[in-house]
């Protein structure tokens, strides 16, 4: 069984998100932190679990002890139905126990994570369960890049529509910043025909109404492939025009596409490298290099270096579209 590394599941965190100068950005912004909090909790919920259960149990040992004077066959809960009233002392000194300063709830932490590693080193079950849910919080990374980066493009649009409806940006020019070829070709996209909304289209856009007022993208978010990170590089190209370098610097950055492969491998592979993947990952710089029918060992520092980068572009993609927007 490899090393999990858990100690670098600290490194995933909820990056803070400055004022904006849009507020009617505030919704997707508001959706951004909830799912950033989501995330730094699910990463430090299990270790969480293990150090606080092990305080539950030292203290029904010494409150026991101290009834009893000895530690035979003590469980709280076996123990709880036996002695009631030491029962509600021990829980309510429990409880005023972990209302503490923030530097003694990270070592705690640090605690849990330290018997983490030692609890799934020595047992197969645990190591393969911890290793599914790291899998889970480097998907639900890429998850909240993309749905932020979908729900801001939807906004924006629904917003400004004068600014951006009309689709006047380059088509392919964030792709082309940011894919790799050895032929250093350019990619190119033909735009769709202007025809573009069906009768059904603008049914649904609009709820039914025909009142297309702040719908507009929601009627032009179908013509793109989100959430596959083509389809947000080919949606912020088209409609985002003039001053767009940072915009598009966000959206090519290498972990970008680093992350949204890994997540792929996992979820549509098992982690177990096909053709593609290799080939894939020889091109891009910071892929986790394997050979055909090898399988990814995921690991928090491996979580942790390809999640973060997603969070941090999530929050800039933001602040850049409030931005050009403001």
């Amino acid at each position: 069984m490899h090393d999990l590394k858990f100690p670098a599941i600290f490194k995933i965190r909820a990056h803070p998100i400055r004022s904006l100068k849009c507020e009617r950005l505030r919704p997707v912004a508001e959706a951004l932190e909830s799912n950033l909090r989501r995330l730094e909790d699910t990463a430090r919920a299990v270790p969480a679990m293990v150090w606080r259960a092990m305080r539950v149990q030292h203290a029904w040992d010494v409150a026991v002890f101290q009834k009893t004077g000895g530690l035979q066959g003590t469980h709280a809960g076996r123990m709880e139905a036996q002695y009631e009233d030491l029962a509600s002392f021990v829980l309510a000194a429990f409880d005023k126990r972990e209302r503490m300063a923030p530097e003694h709830l990270t070592l705690g932490l640090e605690n849990g994570v330290e018997n983490l590693a030692h609890l799934t080193a020595a047992d197969p079950m645990l190591h393969v369960g911890m290793e599914a849910i790291l899998s889970a919080i480097l998907m639900q990374a890429w998850t909240t890049f993309a749905v932020l980066a979908s729900d801001l493009w939807e906004r924006a649009v629904n917003v400004f529509p004068q600014k951006l409806a009309t689709l006047r940006g380059l088509a392919g020019r964030i792709e082309n910043r940011c894919v790799r070829n050895p032929t250093g070709a350019r990619v190119t996209r033909e735009k769709a025909d202007g025809k573009i909304a069906s009768l059904e289209g603008l049914l649904a856009a609009s709820d039914g109404t025909y009142d297309l007022h702040e719908r507009m993208g929601t009627l032009l978010k179908a013509r793109y492939a989100f959430p596959a990170l083509h389809g947000i590089w080919e949606a912020y190209s088209e409609a985002f025009h003039e001053k767009t370098l940072s915009i598009d610097e966000v959206l090519s950055r290498d972990g970008l596409p680093v992350l949204s492969l890994v997540r792929d491998l996992i979820w549509h592979r098992g982690g177990v490298a096909d053709r593609v993947y290799v080939e894939t990952a020889r091109e891009l710089k910071g892929a986790p290099k394997l050979a055909l029918g090898a399988r990814l060992e995921v690991t928090a520092e491996l979580v942790a270096t390809h999640a973060d980068p997603a969070i941090q572009a999530a929050v800039d993609l933001l602040q850049a579209v409030d931005e050009w927007v403001g």
